[in-house]
């Protein structure tokens, strides 16, 4: 058995690699790990700082409990169990690659993977059956305010859903927010800060037509949809602004992929303005793990398909 060195005050200096002992780090503590396996735990974690790099293997059971950050998360157990614990007081967030080598990381539903302008957490390879993660996990992903010659921050982003579940379209693209007639100020100042975006419907004539069908309204008559699902045919396809999905749509029933105009948050001023910002699309569910089989129709029915 090795050991860490605690310095007193807000940060802990990692000294050696291998610790079979419990281990605690409090808020605004930091282990500063420079690499993957320095620091391999076998017992219990309570997290509420910030590990770079952390390991978790042996054969018994471990809980991880506080509300914190690991960098890189490595779940290597020949048995026994990883867990979160459950809890609104537990939340562990993933900043840069959750590694499932071996063993089931149970997450309680406190599990973020977050994606911001410093990067996009991300999960690697494991087993081709999928299931070494079990529970929901909330997945996010940062859409950038575009900027740069010609462009004014808003952008086509082709996106797609990692989970699956019983959430439904509305919760990611719109932050869970039903269709809202943002050109009035109460209504944007009420929406959530840098979290989903304006979903348009296709041809809305007013207002209380738009949000009746569940899309938001800001002020342009007959506008194009901007958020649609790709129509395949026979010679090319389409993603066509009629193609908009039901925001009511569930994760497990949604279509792989889908086309968005990201103008950004919705709390902006957006009709006849070049306004835009950065925002974050989240989704929370069962990740999508394992082989993922895709049926390719015949080209007889599909000149392309999206997968």
């Amino acid at each position: 058995m090795r050991s860490i060195q605690i310095i007193i005050g807000s940060v802990f200096c990692l000294i050696t690699n291998y610790v079979k002992a419990q281990l605690h780090v409090g808020s605004g503590q930091r282990i500063f790990v420079s690499s993957a396996d320095q620091l391999q735990i076998q017992d219990y974690i309570s997290n509420s700082g910030i590990i770079d790099y952390l390991t978790l293997n042996g054969g018994g059971s471990q809980a991880i409990t506080g509300i914190g950050v690991i960098g890189h998360l490595n779940i290597n157990k020949s048995a026994g169990s990883a867990t979160i614990t459950s809890g609104s007081g537990n939340m562990q967030t993933i900043t840069g690659k959750l590694m499932p080598t071996a063993g089931t990381l149970t997450t309680n539903g406190n599990l973020t993977l977050r994606s911001d302008i410093n990067g996009t957490a991300r999960v690697g390879e494991g087993s081709a059956s999928g299931g070494y993660i079990s529970g929901d996990v909330i997945t996010q992903r940062y859409l950038s305010k575009l900027t740069g010659t010609g462009r004014n921050g808003r952008a086509w982003r082709l996106v797609t859903i990692p989970v699956t579940g019983s959430g439904i379209l509305r919760d990611v693209f719109m932050a869970g927010q039903s269709g809202t007639d943002l050109t009035d100020p109460s209504n944007r100042s009420a929406q959530p800060n840098d979290l989903g975006t304006v979903v348009i419907g296709h041809n809305q004539p007013d207002a209380t037509s738009a949000t009746g069908a569940g899309y938001d309204w800001i002020g342009t008559v007959g506008q194009v949809s901007s958020l649609r699902y790709y129509q395949q045919n026979a010679t090319s396809g389409s993603f066509a602004s009629s193609q908009v999905p039901a925001l009511s749509t569930t994760y497990a029933a949604a279509d792989q992929g889908y086309m968005l105009f990201a103008r950004g948050d919705r709390r902006q001023t957006y009709n006849g303005t070049g306004n835009s910002s950065a925002t974050v699309l989240q989704a929370t569910g069962a990740l999508k793990q394992g082989t993922i089989n895709v049926t390719i129709p015949a080209l007889a029915s599909a000149g392309f398909v999206l997968v």
